[in-house]
Protein backbone atom coordinates (compact mmCIF):
# COMPACT_ATOMS: atom_id res chain seq x y z
CA UNK A 1 0.00 0.00 0.00
CA UNK A 2 1.08 3.18 -0.52
CA UNK A 3 2.45 5.84 2.21
CA UNK A 4 0.63 8.89 0.23
CA UNK A 5 -2.96 6.84 0.30
CA UNK A 6 -2.47 6.09 3.71
CA UNK A 7 -1.86 9.30 5.16
CA UNK A 8 -5.39 10.63 4.23
CA UNK A 9 -7.42 7.69 5.71
CA UNK A 10 -5.49 7.75 8.66
CA UNK A 11 -6.22 11.98 9.50
CA UNK A 12 -10.17 11.05 8.32
CA UNK A 13 -10.12 8.49 10.79
CA UNK A 14 -8.38 11.14 13.96
CA UNK A 15 -11.22 13.66 13.18
CA UNK A 16 -13.89 11.46 13.16
CA UNK A 17 -13.12 10.07 16.59
CA UNK A 18 -11.76 13.64 17.82
CA UNK A 19 -15.21 14.84 17.08
CA UNK A 20 -17.32 12.09 18.62
CA UNK A 21 -14.60 12.57 21.70
CA UNK A 22 -15.42 16.33 22.38
CA UNK A 23 -18.54 16.39 21.81
CA UNK A 24 -21.37 18.11 24.25
CA UNK A 25 -23.00 14.81 25.71
CA UNK A 26 -24.83 17.53 28.06
CA UNK A 27 -27.61 18.52 25.27
CA UNK A 28 -28.09 21.48 23.78
CA UNK A 29 -26.79 25.15 24.88
CA UNK A 30 -28.54 28.20 24.57
CA UNK A 31 -27.36 31.91 24.42
CA UNK A 32 -27.83 33.89 27.01
CA UNK A 33 -27.71 37.63 27.68
CA UNK A 34 -28.80 40.47 29.80
CA UNK A 35 -27.97 43.79 31.58
CA UNK A 36 -26.61 44.30 34.93
CA UNK A 37 -26.77 47.11 37.03
CA UNK A 38 -26.08 48.09 40.87
CA UNK A 39 -27.86 51.69 42.27
CA UNK A 40 -29.90 51.86 38.82
CA UNK A 41 -26.66 52.34 36.98
CA UNK A 42 -25.50 50.13 34.05
CA UNK A 43 -22.30 48.07 35.92
CA UNK A 44 -19.30 49.63 33.58
CA UNK A 45 -17.51 46.69 33.58
CA UNK A 46 -16.62 43.23 35.36
CA UNK A 47 -17.76 39.33 35.12
CA UNK A 48 -20.52 37.07 34.66
CA UNK A 49 -20.03 33.59 35.77
CA UNK A 50 -22.67 31.01 35.24
CA UNK A 51 -21.98 27.97 37.43
CA UNK A 52 -24.35 24.68 37.42
CA UNK A 53 -26.06 24.40 40.63
CA UNK A 54 -24.87 21.18 42.32
CA UNK A 55 -26.97 21.79 45.24
CA UNK A 56 -30.17 20.81 42.72
CA UNK A 57 -28.02 17.67 41.37
CA UNK A 58 -27.03 19.94 38.30
CA UNK A 59 -23.74 19.51 36.42
CA UNK A 60 -21.40 20.17 33.73
CA UNK A 61 -19.23 23.12 32.56
CA UNK A 62 -19.44 27.09 33.63
CA UNK A 63 -19.80 29.55 31.42
CA UNK A 64 -18.97 33.02 31.43
CA UNK A 65 -19.27 36.49 30.25
CA UNK A 66 -17.67 40.19 30.60
CA UNK A 67 -19.80 43.17 31.03
CA UNK A 68 -19.53 46.00 29.52
CA UNK A 69 -21.79 49.10 29.64
CA UNK A 70 -23.96 46.97 31.99
CA UNK A 71 -24.42 44.36 28.83
CA UNK A 72 -23.17 41.03 28.84
CA UNK A 73 -23.89 38.07 26.66
CA UNK A 74 -23.48 34.60 26.08
CA UNK A 75 -23.49 32.83 22.35
CA UNK A 76 -25.27 28.94 22.38
CA UNK A 77 -21.54 27.46 21.61
CA UNK A 78 -20.49 28.17 25.53
CA UNK A 79 -23.95 29.07 27.09
CA UNK A 80 -26.13 27.87 29.71
CA UNK A 81 -28.81 24.24 29.31
CA UNK A 82 -32.27 24.63 30.42
CA UNK A 83 -30.62 24.30 34.49
CA UNK A 84 -30.69 25.30 37.56
CA UNK A 85 -27.25 28.08 37.92
CA UNK A 86 -25.69 29.55 40.75
CA UNK A 87 -24.49 32.82 39.02
CA UNK A 88 -21.96 35.04 40.11
CA UNK A 89 -21.29 38.80 39.24
CA UNK A 90 -18.64 41.52 39.80
CA UNK A 91 -18.47 44.98 38.92
CA UNK A 92 -15.69 47.40 38.50
CA UNK A 93 -15.84 51.02 38.02
CA UNK A 94 -14.12 51.67 34.32
CA UNK A 95 -12.01 48.69 32.92
CA UNK A 96 -12.10 45.76 34.87
CA UNK A 97 -9.05 44.23 36.62
CA UNK A 98 -8.56 41.56 34.04
CA UNK A 99 -8.81 43.99 30.80
CA UNK A 100 -5.43 45.93 31.62
CA UNK A 101 -7.72 48.97 30.91
CA UNK A 102 -5.61 52.46 31.59
CA UNK A 103 -7.16 55.78 32.72
CA UNK A 104 -7.28 56.01 35.88
CA UNK A 105 -7.81 53.69 38.64
CA UNK A 106 -10.11 50.33 38.99
CA UNK A 107 -12.34 50.63 41.70
CA UNK A 108 -14.50 46.94 42.63
CA UNK A 109 -18.12 48.44 42.82
CA UNK A 110 -19.35 45.68 45.14
CA UNK A 111 -18.30 42.23 46.84
CA UNK A 112 -19.25 39.53 44.50
CA UNK A 113 -23.04 39.09 44.14
CA UNK A 114 -24.16 35.45 43.98
CA UNK A 115 -27.79 34.63 43.04
CA UNK A 116 -29.66 31.56 41.66
CA UNK A 117 -31.44 30.89 38.12
CA UNK A 118 -33.13 28.28 35.83
CA UNK A 119 -33.03 29.18 33.00
CA UNK A 120 -35.88 28.40 30.46
CA UNK A 121 -34.55 27.63 26.64
CA UNK A 122 -37.46 29.84 25.10
CA UNK A 123 -36.01 33.23 27.15
CA UNK A 124 -32.74 32.98 27.65
CA UNK A 125 -32.43 36.97 29.07
CA UNK A 126 -31.21 37.68 32.71
CA UNK A 127 -31.27 41.03 34.01
CA UNK A 128 -29.63 41.42 37.45
CA UNK A 129 -29.96 44.16 39.75
CA UNK A 130 -26.98 44.04 42.18
CA UNK A 131 -28.47 44.96 45.49
CA UNK A 132 -26.99 47.54 47.74
CA UNK A 133 -24.97 46.69 50.49
CA UNK A 134 -26.79 46.34 53.78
Amino acid sequence: MNVSNVFPFLLAITICCSSIACSDSEGRRYSVKGIVSFQGQPVPSGNIVFEPNADKGESGRACMAMIHNGEYAVSADGGVLPHSYHVRVTGYSGGSRDSGASGGDVKELFPEYVTENTFDPENAVLDIEVPAKK
